[in-house]
């Protein structure tokens, strides 16, 4: 995620009723990020994500849209 120097404690997201800040956010995101990198899928590779509206569906729709 594109860093977020103003405020990065602040709440970006709700996860049922519990505020994740952007350092929250990025640190899972970032994680994410190497498990995709590990199960071999790298930048221009097409992948599907088939799954119901979740946290998690946002948080590697962020890591997906990097770059």
């Amino acid at each position: 995620m594109r860093p977020r120097t103003h405020r990065p404690a602040a709440p970006i997201l709700d996860q049922q009723g519990t505020p994740l800040t952007f350092n929250q956010v990025n640190c899972t995101v970032n994680r994410l990020a190497h498990g995709i990198a590990a199960a071999g899928i790298k930048k221009g590779d097409k992948a599907v994500l088939l799954m119901p509206n979740r946290l998690e569906f946002v948080l590697l729709w962020f890591r997906t849209d990097e770059d």
